[in-house]
């Protein structure tokens, strides 16, 4: 405290003491009415207290501790400090004592350095921490803007610079039956821990407008908490924040975000005003006058002021809009000291394979540090790592399975980790992690690399253009090779199902090993979706399997602890209880995710109703999550770019994407649209490209996908459109050929374009180039098949002496008209040309042009065939890919859908 407070101090009796706890614990046991702080739900005096509750701090002080809890941990409760200085009359009055107070403290200011913490370096990483601070209920707007905008686009900038950016906003997540102390602590101290990580110049923003927020009394502010952060009487928690996290320091990496009144409030319905957007009481006013004044002068350059609109009235809260200046003020401020505090340093740029490596460290950090309730699976793969075996004997590998979204990739990297800690020499793929990490030969390569000393010739020989047979074998040599030295190696790949199957060697998995000699061990995992498992165990019948359980209602408690430990947030008991208890919160994705969900969340009086009505399953949380983005999206495109995702057959590149998404290609959309979106789908997305090449976007679980098509299957018409609009793209921007012989038809098809579909085939010269096989499958969909065996209910298709010995009626084959099929253009042999392989129609289709009694027309030209008596004329067949197995049915294709 400030030396006109703290030079006067003296001594209450016990009695006394003892009276003003029971004080105290009246007051946190009173309700809720206004939240007035950043640091969790606090009301004004006369409204009564709502305590808050975290976990506990790095300081050592336990944040949930009550009035009682305080005596036995130590401090002395007869020294209490001297009744603070009632405020005056006049409210300017107590206005200067406060300031008199402040400008003392800042005099005899000193900034105490701390040593960087352990966490804020791994793998490489730096650790930054942003604390937001206002007051609460007039400034849920523009923490949504934070949370959902300005901090996603500030992560992905600082993760570019190896910078984990953790945003300490404490707007929720305070329980009921938390104490003052409780709240008072958990705010402090996580400004402490912000600017312990950053050498005493912790990143911090505050945002005020016409709210003061609640100022404690002497009651309130335990004695030792006053003199820890020298408590200035008779101000509010916000200005405290203010006065730790910048004032007094002079922080130069602090910024305040003024709301300007003028443009919005005149709007704003009185009452409403009232109730959490204006102080009434006329010291406030004052206060907050003066707070702001002072903050202009000692930060010329880091005050903002800003403008937004009135709304209306939603749900009980007060709708601002207009705050895109107040993000980019924002963002620009942070990035600007982030990389002043953090620059970045020259040096020789990391080779391609170099980043691949610290891209799979960075994944099993991330992956592994939040594993719980799995310790069984990892004493399982830790006991098979140090298996012993004969010589002559191997050992099979070890295969991880589970249902999507259980943990599986968690429990592979943890388990890397511990063996890691363990001692032992890992080898460790995470398929997904990166884009090449998709590609088999990626995999083989990395391995072989590890097996085979750096010198070694046979790794020139692996490169873009070796074959993974011919790369296999140098594997196998070199498998056997390490086995025989002697030498340990734990080999641990994860998520096989997710790798590209290109070709039989790939969809049967032969390079991975059916036994392992010596001291080498291979473990890997995969889902119980799909046929990789099955596979897995045909080529690998004596593979050892962990079929992951679900988790038990400890680890479920953990993983929620400790996902909102750090956010220094926490549930209440019961909200907790809820939580852990849902069906879906068996699965480790769906409780992850449901977390994230409240985390972002804005309104903390319904955390508990938002958690009751969270979908039961994986898919139903996913679309949700889709739907709130949807929601949320100003720009319109994240709707747009998901289904496109999903309309596709293996993604989209960037470019094209941003060519699709527009509505004038080839004019590509606003690069400031496509970072909007492009950020806000990022968690759900994945690349599945070379390093080099143009990025490719997938989604990163087939729960996505699914999730996405449940939303597209309600609308087919609006289905049609998105796979019109692919097809546009394909066939008239995209140049890669090979791209468009893959993703056209499909595309046409899926939109039931059905004539675009057969000129396709017959006049574009890149149809041609479509197997017959698969033009046939894609025209079949869209045949009569009406049975034609009467002959009374049938018509047989034939040609003119003019159209038999032409070119191109069926499509871009060198043969004449009278030796292709009619349906595919494929070459049709005479020993086909058969009653069987006659080409019908059925009588609700009828051949075209005019028809008379005996008499033929031709299927080219649509005219009737004149030949002379007894002459037949020249019939039109089927190949062997277009007729169904000897059974006649009508091949007309319908075009109009009849």
């Amino acid at each position: 405290m400030g030396s006109k407070v703290s030079k006067s101090r003296k001594v209450k009796n016990k009695k006394t003491g003892e009276k003003d706890r029971e004080q105290v614990a009246e007051q946190t046991a009173e309700p809720n009415v206004t939240q007035g702080s950043s640091c969790g739900s606090l009301s004004n005096a006369e409204q009564g207290v709502q305590d808050t509750q975290l976990e506990t701090s790095e300081t050592g002080i336990q944040t949930n501790e009550t009035a009682e809890s305080v005596r036995q941990s130590g401090v002395n409760q007869n020294m209490i400090a001297e009744t603070w200085p009632e405020p005056s009359d006049d409210p300017e009055v107590t206005t200067h004592q406060c300031w008199e107070t402040i400008d003392t403290q800042c005099l005899t200011h000193s900034t105490r350095l701390q040593d960087v913490s352990e966490s804020q370096t791994t793998s490489g990483w730096k650790v930054v921490r942003l604390f937001v601070s206002s007051t609460f209920n007039d400034y849920q707007n523009e923490r949504e803007v934070l949370v959902k905008k300005v901090f996603p686009e500030l992560r992905e900038w600082c993760e570019s610079r190896h910078l984990h950016l953790i945003e300490c906003d404490l707007r929720w997540g305070v329980p009921k039956d938390s104490t003052t102390r409780t709240v008072l602590c958990t705010c402090l101290e996580e400004l402490d821990r912000c600017h312990e990580d950053a050498d005493g110049e912790g990143f911090f923003m505050n945002m005020l407008a016409e709210r003061y927020g609640w100022v404690p009394k002497q009651d309130d502010v335990p004695p030792d908490v006053a003199d820890r952060y020298q408590w200035v009487p008779n101000v509010s928690i916000t200005h405290m924040e203010i006065l730790h996290g910048a004032f007094r320091a002079e922080n130069p990496n602090a910024a305040f975000f003024i709301r300007r009144a003028e443009g919005y409030l005149d709007d704003v319905p009185k009452e409403a005003a009232e109730k959490g957007f204006v102080d009434k009481a006329e010291i406030a006013k004052v206060q907050m006058k003066e707070l702001k004044k002072r903050l202009h002068e000692r930060f010329p350059n880091s005050v903002f002021e800003y403008d937004c609109q009135f709304d209306g009235v939603h749900d009980g809260r007060i709708q601002l809009k207009g705050l895109e200046a107040f993000g980019k003020q924002v963002l620009d401020f942070f990035k600007e000291a982030i990389g002043k505090k953090y620059p970045e340093i020259a040096g020789e740029t990391a080779s391609p394979e170099q980043i691949e490596e610290q891209q799979h460290g960075i994944y099993m950090v991330q992956k592994g540090q939040l594993v719980f309730g799995r310790e069984k699976e990892i004493e399982v793969i830790m006991k098979y790592a140090n298996e012993e075996a004969s010589a002559d004997e191997g050992v099979p590998p070890l295969i991880v399975a589970a249902d999507p979204g259980q943990g599986k990739s968690a429990l592979m990297a943890r388990s890397v980790m511990e063996a890691k800690k363990a001692g032992l020499n890992v080898f460790s793929h995470f398929v997904g992690c990166t884009a090449e990490s998709n590609r088999v030969s990626s995999v083989i390569a990395r391995l072989c690399k590890a097996l085979a000393n750096k010198d070694d010739p046979r790794l020139s020989k692996l490169t873009s253009e070796t074959s993974n047979e011919e790369a296999n074998k140098i594997l196998t040599a070199l498998l056997e090779e390490y086995g025989k030295s002697g030498d340990q190696l734990l080999i641990v790949v994860d998520a096989v199902n997710q790798l590209g199957q290109e070709d039989a060697f790939t969809k049967e998995f032969k390079w991975i090993p059916t036994s392992c000699h010596g001291k080498v061990r291979f473990v890997t995992s995969t889902t119980h979706e799909g046929n990789t498992l099955t596979d897995l165990q045909k080529r690998i019948p004596e593979a050892k399997l962990v079929a992951l359980s679900q988790l038990n209602e400890d680890a479920k408690r953990d993983i929620v602890k400790n996902y909102f430990g750090r956010f220094n947030k926490t549930l209440d008991p019961g909200q907790l209880k809820m939580l852990t208890e849902a069906e879906g919160a068996n699965n480790p994705l769906w409780l992850s995710m449901a977390c994230e969900e409240l985390r972002v969340f804005g309104i903390f009086e319904k955390v508990t109703e938002y958690i009751s009505g969270l979908p039961e399953t994986l898919e139903g949380l996913l679309a949700a999550i889709l739907a709130r983005l949807i929601r949320e999206d100003e720009s319109k495109v994240v709707e747009k770019m998901l289904c496109y995702l999903e309309c596709s057959q293996q993604g989209l590149k960037e470019t094209e994407l941003q060519l699709i998404l527009s509505d004038d290609m080839p004019t590509p959309i606003a690069m400031l649209f496509w970072s909007m979106a492009r950020r806000t789908l990022k968690p759900f997305l994945r690349s599945a490209t070379r390093s080099g090449e143009v990025e490719r976007l997938q989604f990163f679980h087939m729960s996505i996908r699914r999730a996405v098509q449940t939303f597209l299957d309600k609308d087919q018409s609006t289905l049609q459109a998105y796979h019109s609009k692919l097809a546009d793209y394909f066939l008239n921007h995209c140049t890669d050929d090979a791209t468009v012989i893959l993703e056209v038809p499909y595309q046409l098809s899926r939109a039931k374009s059905v004539q675009k579909l057969i000129d396709f085939f017959r006049k574009d010269s890149r149809g041609a180039k479509v197997h017959s096989f698969q033009r046939s499958q894609y025209l079949k969909k869209f045949r009569c098949m009406t049975p034609v065996n009467q002959p009374n209910m049938c018509t047989q298709y034939g040609m003119c002496q003019f159209c038999e010995n032409g070119r191109g009626a069926f499509g871009q084959t060198p043969f004449p008209n009278k030796d292709c099929c009619i349906q595919c253009g494929n070459f049709v042999p005479p020993n086909f040309k058969n009653d069987k392989q006659a080409a019908m129609s059925c009588t609700f289709h009828p051949p075209p042009g005019p028809r008379f009694p005996g008499k033929h027309t031709c299927i080219v030209c649509s005219k009737a065939i004149h030949l002379p008596p007894g002459r037949k004329p020249t019939l039109a067949y089927l190949c062997q890919f277009c007729q169904l197995g000897g059974f006649k049915t009508c091949c007309k294709i319908k075009t109009d859908g009849r």
